[in-house]
């Protein structure tokens, strides 16, 4: 239904921008063309080298940003601090560090009277001369208000992979959270998180570094004016197309919202009818994006990551806390897991356990035992028994899947096996990557602790540690 509100959209603005010249060639007001080329493009013509770095026409904030730059990978403006909370700082700094190539992230607004005129990329070009080191450059533009994602921008310099899979990646997913709040959603790591799985999965290709384009220079202020002869009736010949392709939008959504609504209703459901489903599960357990092919090097620094957040909630929480001395146990398990050299399963198992550690210590109660998702543990607690969350799945997934239940991520994908195939978890073993549940083992063997309160005493266990 949303496809097809989409098109009908899209028809209206279509009819808009087509409306404009016929109109105005039905009433004979249609501008006789300029007999000189504009100056825009006149200015095209007469600079035929590439323009000369620093691209920019102000560089004091592109030198504030490169010096950020050379002491962390992540640079935050003070104008974009309410999009990306202290917290989601040091995951981004976490995930950018476990990268095999440098890669430079920038969270900035880029006005149109700024340096780059709006311009990304153009940005990009004159930070990487100010920094002066190669590797992937983002821009993240935070939203004008804080509801909704990011407008990021990549850019590779002298990168030794293939471009196309980072910039175009096959399995291109639309920006998460459009009616979620940007920080407190921490879309920015939603974001830059596929962003990096592709940096990391992209093939070995000859190093390239772009040239900004000729043309992004001719709209310099004071340049590019139309001729008096088209700017007289411009707004005569506007104003019909834009009423026309107002009646198309207006129509399209008279007819298609109450349709979706009435198919909502009928059905109710709405776009993802299982996310209503984890209100029973702890908030740092619920479904989250997560990596389908990590690299061992990403697997340990989010457990590092995990282990100094529990860290943190185990001097916070009183020792009385009935989850307390589960977390002390699960730390010391995962600690040990950490620095003994373990394959990519044992890690996977660990970030699990200490998760559903830092959750106990969250809970009011006594903690619970929860299962993860079936399809990629690390996507978060799985839906709990119930029919819906269990409906079918083992005979979506490929290599005799096991029976289990899903997150709620994977549990709205239910009617998209391709997708679901998409987002299992594969793990690189004996230097082949392989299907997580394929994989003979401890973790295996538990389900990764499904309904096992003892976990960490088991894991010690195993370790050989009393």
């Amino acid at each position: 239904m949303r496809r097809i509100l989409t098109a009908l959209l899209l028809l209206g603005c279509a009819i808009a921008a087509l409306g404009i010249p016929a109109l105005a060639f039905l009433e004979g007001s249609a501008p006789a063309p300029s007999e000189e080329p504009s100056p825009s493009f006149a200015s095209f013509e007469e600079s035929s080298s590439a323009p000369a770095p620093p691209y920019v026409r102000e560089t004091e904030r592109v030198e504030r940003v490169a010096a950020a730059l050379r002491e962390a990978p992540l640079f935050v403006d003070p104008e974009a601090a309410h999009a990306v909370s202290a917290e989601e700082r040091e995951e981004l700094a976490e995930l950018l560090g476990t990268t095999d190539h440098p890669v430079y992230v920038a969270v900035l607004p880029l006005p149109a009277y700024g340096e780059s005129g709006r311009n990304a990329d153009l940005f990009l070009h004159a930070l990487h001369h100010e920094l002066g080191e190669d590797g992937i450059y983002i821009a993240a533009e935070p939203p004008e208000i804080s509801t909704g994602p990011f407008a990021l921008t990549t850019l590779l310099f002298n990168v030794p992979i293939d471009e196309l899979t980072v910039l175009y990646p096959e399995e291109f997913e639309e920006p998460p959270g459009h009616d979620a709040h940007t920080a407190a959603a921490k879309l920015l790591t939603e974001q830059l998180t596929p962003v990096i799985g592709n940096i990391e999965a992209a093939p070995s290709d000859d190093p390239e570094s772009p040239s900004p384009d000729p043309a992004w220079f001719d709209d310099s202020p004071g340049t590019g004016d139309p001729p008096d002869s088209y700017a007289s009736d411009f707004v005569a010949d506007l104003l019909p197309g834009v009423i026309v392709g107002a009646l198309i939008s207006g129509l399209a959504l008279a007819v298609v919202l109450p349709a979706t609504a009435a198919v909502r209703f009928c059905t109710g459901v709405g776009p993802r009818p299982f996310e209503a489903r984890e209100d029973h599960l702890p908030a740092l357990l619920r479904a989250r994006r997560a990596p389908a092919r990590p690299s061992h090097r990403r697997l340990a620094g989010m457990l590092r990551a995990e282990l100094r957040r529990l860290a943190r909630g185990l001097r916070s929480a009183p020792h009385e806390h009935p989850g307390h001395a589960g977390a002390v146990a699960a730390f010391d398990a995962a600690a040990l897991i950490s620095r003994g050299g373990h394959d990519d399963q044992w890690l996977v198992g660990a970030i699990t356990m200490v998760r559903r550690a830092r959750a106990a210590l969250t809970a009011e109660g006594a903690p619970g035992t929860y299962s993860f998702c079936v399809v990629n543990p690390l996507h978060g607690a799985a839906l709990d028994g119930r029919e819906e969350g269990r409906r079918r799945y083992a005979k979506e997934l490929p290599h005799d899947g096991p029976t289990g239940a899903v997150c709620a991520r994977c549990a709205g994908l239910h009617t998209m096996g391709p997708a679901l195939k998409w987002a299992l978890l594969r793990l690189r073993i004996g230097g082949e990557r392989t299907v997580h549940y394929r994989i003979p083992g401890f973790w295996r063997s538990l389900g990764y602790g499904r309904d096992i309160p003892d976990l960490p005493q088991r894991v010690l266990k195993e370790l050989d540690v009393d």
